[in-house]
């Protein structure tokens, strides 16, 4: 599971060092005057630096539990201290990156809330960056990897699974108004050094000129997770493991004081698992020079994180994290303030970081950030997977994949469906100009499907299917457009059937069928989330011809059909999403071959076939006459980070003959419990309808497919 699998990844190989100790705060320490020239570039620093000891904040490795250093450099600025030089690893070089670049305590606070860590961390693809084929493809995968270019190699198994595309662009937005090389201790505000491992040596090495960007980088790329930044022959990764705290860095900096910011577990006791064995060995490595730093700090912040791993970004973490923070700096408070008077205050300080903050960089780190859509190809290669669980068809298991040939204008499919629906899908896509393929597909199923008539049980039906499909594609940022022909063969067994029931369905679900089809569709999809979107439009229009011996009903074998869904999603505040949607499909004449006649059911469109209609409260599939239209409204309320309550209600009208259609109404609601977990949304509905007998009770996890 990808998402899964990175942040147990994170959590092990982030784990940072336990190291306790008593804080002694020196206050006769020798006074060095700084060297250091006033930047080019409307540096913060001024005369009085060279009048007064430097002060150098050093922030340890951690993870997410870094986060609680913002808090720390936050009370340090209220106790009235200046802050000369900044020394950070990790997570602690990622927030020391930032304040050195002028950014305020109080911004970075809102830049870490409003994150969405999960997805930095991977690579995956911005959807608005997309095509609509493309974000099909990889929107749902709970695992996935892309496939290089020499057979089916994967790319993640180089030097790191991830490449950390996404850091490095949030990275990029807040210091764009810096060239892409400057000296850190000369040209940013505030004197900066990050700490890093050459891997082809084993030495640290400590970043302090080049591009700003790829040495936060550096810093966080933990071994085997990230994929190391080469520079000058080195292979960087996090220093974390050969010096986690620098205060050794800081001091060679010419830092006088020094305040330290820990967010620190340390290592069990007991080892039983992978996890203790890491913590374990970190720690042996690196207690030396950790002692070492720790008993060189003037005042030492040491943050309570306990609860918290390193993979800790949720909202609700971060929020407890930076509230640890400023905990633990208010457990020093005395020192901080003593030394604030100390060094005459920061009026002057945080007066000059605000003007730099509000002229220089919130302008650029407010603007709205634009994407840009370039027609690729085809869709990257790429290996994914997915699963589900739920209470029609229990557990079920989706492996696809999609491979280009080297030096063909074609990409080639295959899928696999394992569960109570076996599904195999073999197709291709040929290059025929600007995202426009020819597509050729086979697939074959294996199904099990219970109908139900008014809500009872109707017939078990038992068949087999062979699809070939040739189709021309157009593929879009926002839109997805096919037109072609289908052959559709299907095997009936014998059906079990409820006698008591009247129904005319089951006369074409035994023995063989088959018929032709030539169909175009076009699917519209503006939504910039997978799961739970809060705006845009979701839309498909599509019309059938089939025609075949096995269709002919009085002379006549030919069957039209349109259909079409539209759903709208419009908030009404940060929490509320009110969703109103149509659905609609309508036959020249009725017919009773799978496949053709209108399917309505369940909580998902197009699960069984392209034109299924969902309605809360009729069960999972039940068979209608040939106009349906139905009409549904949810109002949805994040209650939480993740967890959300929706309210749906819906009514449907349908005949054979559409002057008829609103002879009976049908009329469901439901209310559904969700949650967006790594693995998809979990969720629990409660439905009925005025044809129900009783309420349906309907639990998922994952995406449906």
């Amino acid at each position: 599971m990808r998402n899964s699998i990175f942040l147990i990844l994170i959590s092990i190989l982030l784990v940072p060092l336990k190291v306790r100790a008593n804080v002694v705060f020196s206050t006769d320490k020798p006074v060095r005057v700084s060297q250091r020239q006033v930047s080019c570039n409307d540096s913060l620093h001024t005369d009085t630096l060279k009048r007064r000891p430097k002060v150098a904040v050093v922030l340890g490795g951690g993870g997410a539990k870094g986060s609680a250093h913002i808090s720390v450099l936050r009370e340090i600025e209220k106790a009235g201290i200046p802050i000369d030089i900044v020394v950070g690893t990790s997570m602690g070089a990622i927030v020391g990156g930032l304040y050195s670049c002028g950014y305020t305590t109080d911004y970075l606070d809102s830049i870490f809330r409003s994150q969405d860590w999960m997805t930095l961390f991977v690579d995956k693809a911005n959807e608005t960056e997309l095509s609509y084929l493309a974000r099909q493809r990889q929107s749902s995968y709970i695992f996935s990897m892309n496939l290089s270019g020499d057979g089916l190699k994967p790319k993640v198994l180089g030097t790191g699974l991830i490449k950390g595309k996404n850091i490095i662009k949030m990275f990029h937005r807040f210091t764009q108004v810096y060239p892409d090389s400057i000296n850190f201790l000369t040209d940013l505000p505030i004197t900066f050094a990050c700490v890093t491992e050459d891997l082809r040596t084993g030495t640290e090495y400590i970043y302090t000129q080049g591009n700003l960007d790829n040495a936060i980088r550096s810093s966080m790329s933990i071994p085997g997770v990230f994929k190391p930044i080469e520079k000058d022959g080195m292979l960087l990764v996090d220093g974390g493991i050969l010096n986690n705290y620098p205060v050794d860095v800081a001091r060679n900096l010419g830092a006088d004081i020094v305040i330290g910011s820990r967010v620190t577990d340390g290592v069990p006791s007991e080892i039983n698992s992978m996890v203790d064995i890491i913590n374990q060995f970190t720690f042996i490595n690196s207690i030396k020079k950790d002692s070492i730093n720790r008993a060189n700090t003037d005042i030492l912040i040491d943050v309570n994180t306990k609860g918290f791993t390193a993979a800790s970004f949720t909202t609700t973490a971060i929020d407890s994290l930076l509230k640890r923070g400023e905990e633990a700096s208010h457990r020093k408070q005395n020192q901080l303030k003593e030394l604030g008077t100390q060094l005459g205050g920061n009026s002057d300080y945080l007066a000059q970081r605000q003007h730099y903050f509000e002229t220089n960089l919130k302008p650029i780190s407010e603007q709205v950030v634009e994407t840009h859509y370039e027609p690729q190809a085809f869709p990257s290669d790429k290996l994914g997977v997915k699963i589900n669980f739920n209470t029609y068809e229990s557990a079920s298991l989706l492996i696809e994949a999609y491979k280009r040939f080297n030096k063909l204008p074609i990409q080639v499919g295959a899928t696999f469906r394992l569960g109570e629906r076996l599904k195999i899908i073999l197709d291709s896509y040929t290059l025929l100009g600007k995202s426009t393929y020819f597509k050729l597909a086979y697939e074959f199923g294996s199904y099990d499907f219970k109908f139900k008539e008014d809500g009872r049980k109707a017939a078990n039906v038992d068949f087999s299917n062979h699809i070939f499909t040739a189709s021309f594609v157009k593929d879009w940022r926002w839109a997805y457009w096919g037109g072609g022909f289908k052959y559709n063969f299907y095997h009936f067994s014998i059906p079990l059937t409820n006698d008591n029931i009247q129904y005319d369905y089951t006369d074409k679900l035994e023995g063989n069928v088959n018929y032709l089809e030539a169909f175009i569709m076009l699917r519209i999809n503006t939504t910039k989330r997978t799961n739970y979107p809060t705006s845009g439009v979701d839309m498909q229009l599509m019309g059938n011809w089939y025609t075949g011996h096995d269709l002919s009903v009085e002379g006549k074998k030919n069957i039209f059909a349109a259909s079409a869904f539209a759903k709208v999603y419009l908030p009404t505040s940060k929490r509320l999403c009110i969703i109103p949607s149509l659905y609609a499909r309508m036959l020249n004449r009725s017919s009773h071959v799978y496949g053709i006649f209108n399917v309505v059911g369940g909580l998902w469109p197009g699960l069984y076939l392209d034109h299924h209609i969902p309605f809360y409260g009729i069960g999972n599939i039940e068979w209608y006459e040939r106009h349906f239209a139905s009409a549904m409204l949810e109002t949805r309320v994040r209650i939480s980070n993740k967890h959300y309550i929706s309210i749906v209600g819906n009514a449907a009208a349908w005949s054979d003959q559409i002057n008829d259609m609103f002879d009976e109404i049908l009329v469901g609601y439901g209310t559904t419990y969700s949650y967006d977990s790594v693995i998809g949304p979990i969720s629990l509905t409660l439905a009925n309808s005025n044809f129900a007998q009783e309420f349906s009770v309907i639990f998922s996890i994952g995406h449906m497919f």
